[in-house]
């Protein structure tokens, strides 16, 4: 089956035209054909319609074959072409080939124009995907890059070797640099001189793995001043796992480190007033039935060792069997008032008897149903222990204080 091909001829003779034509025929096309003379029809034809092949004579009474390619190629198009002259000419060939011509035949020579055609063709094809691929490139980092500058970090693009080449506007903006400042290496001079070297240890161990980069080190801003900031390069690599590019993101983390050393010194301020007072802490996930303690908790429900696991119902199985309504109890009333407090004995393991008692707040979800319970625990035996002196004191001093006003009655009453 025949390929149709659409030929623009610039050719004056109408015969040549016609042997052009049969042999393409001959060849396996269906030529679909226009013949122009002039430079200016030539324009038109190029702007009415879509071709794939282009042969122009070298010499025509009114126009030449080098002003032909020129016109093409001041059209910005990329049409393949094949010259075609009556005569032999060097010089003029070499010229056409440069001036944008993909071959030069000499009329009577036809058995090479196929091929030659079908060369031009395959290259042409060659060089359309190759264009689009560059166009579809250049739009998707142009999308990339409008996205990139959206973002609130900043963020850079490097080539494999980490030569950075593209920042973000939200980089400038920060560090009050300029492109020509950033260029290559140029990034160094907003690093703080004594994380700098850590930085350059760790980024060159991530270029000569391919691996990505994590770290977290501060940066200079306009202003002077240095914020922490996380950084975290990915690698962009092809099929073969060659990296093509790296791409980089900073992320400003300053106010969220302060709030961690914040709440770190709170942390620490908390746990040494637990410690001071002898108090355990605990954390009951109501969903799990799975508590998070501390040491001392474990500690004072008797265990020398932290326990693996520990929840509410393997905290019951220490309680002394007529105190576990009273913990029951205690839960119910906290799932309601939000506070939960109770005193109870407990069994340690060598079998001795001790009080303890547990206070606690409940957390609820954005639904309102119970999810959490933190609070802390104290052991109160010794207190127990003393308030039952007092009550066994109290009690005797009471029998006592009976006998004499009953002894003092009997005296009165003789």
């Amino acid at each position: 089956m025949s390929q149709m091909l659409r030929v623009l001829l610039v050719e004056d003779s109408r015969e040549d035209a016609l042997i052009l034509l049969d042999a393409l025929r001959t060849g396996g096309y269906e030529p679909v054909s226009r013949r122009v003379e002039t430079a200016d029809a030539l324009r038109e034809a190029l702007n009415q319609e879509s071709w794939d092949l282009l042969i122009v004579d070298s010499m025509l009474p009114r126009f030449s074959g080098l002003a032909a390619l020129q016109a093409v190629r001041e059209m910005g198009m990329d049409l393949p072409t094949i010259m075609i002259s009556g005569q032999a000419g060097e010089e003029y060939a070499v010229e056409a080939m440069r001036a944008g011509a993909g071959d030069y035949i000499l009329k009577g020579n036809f058995s090479r124009l196929v091929p030659a055609i079908e060369r031009e063709l395959r290259e042409a094809e060659v060089r359309r995907e190759r264009k689009q691929a560059e166009e579809a490139l250049r739009e998707s980092e142009e999308r990339f890059r409008t996205l990139a500058n959206a973002l609130p970090q900043l963020a850079w693009i490097a080539r494999p070797d980490a030569y950075i080449y593209w920042y973000n506007q939200r980089w400038y903006e920060y560090t009050g640099t300029t492109p020509e400042q950033m260029e290559g290496w140029g990034w160094q001079r907003v690093h703080d001189p004594d994380v700098l070297p850590k930085v350059l240890e760790q980024w060159q161990a991530s270029i000569a793995t391919g691996q990505p980069f994590d770290m977290v080190f501060p940066l200079r801003g306009a202003d002077g001043h240095f914020r922490q900031f996380l950084t975290r390069v990915v690698p962009l690599k092809d099929a073969e796992g060659h990296v093509l590019q790296w791409f980089g993101t900073n992320t400003d983390i300053t106010e969220r480190k302060q709030s961690e050393e914040a709440l770190r010194e709170k942390e620490e301020r908390l746990r040494v007033a637990l410690e001071a007072a002898d108090l355990g802490t605990w954390d009951l996930d109501l969903t799990t039935d799975v508590a998070t303690r501390s040491f001392r908790h474990d500690q004072i429900w008797g265990f020398t060792e932290p326990q693996q696991e520990w929840g509410l119902d393997i905290a019951m199985r220490h309680v002394v069997p007529e105190d576990r309504p009273l913990i029951e109890q205690a839960y119910a009333r906290a799932m309601e008032t939000g506070v939960l407090y109770h005193e109870n004995r407990v069994i340690w393991p060598d079998g001795s008897i001790h009080w303890i008692a547990a206070t606690g707040r409940l957390q609820r979800d954005a639904t309102g149903r119970p999810i959490r319970m933190v609070g802390v625990v104290a052991d109160i035996t010794e207190r127990k222990r003393a308030d039952e002196e007092r009550e066994r004191l109290l009690a005797e001093i009471q029998r006592r204080l009976t006998e004499v006003d009953t002894i003092f009655n009997g005296i009165v009453d003789r």
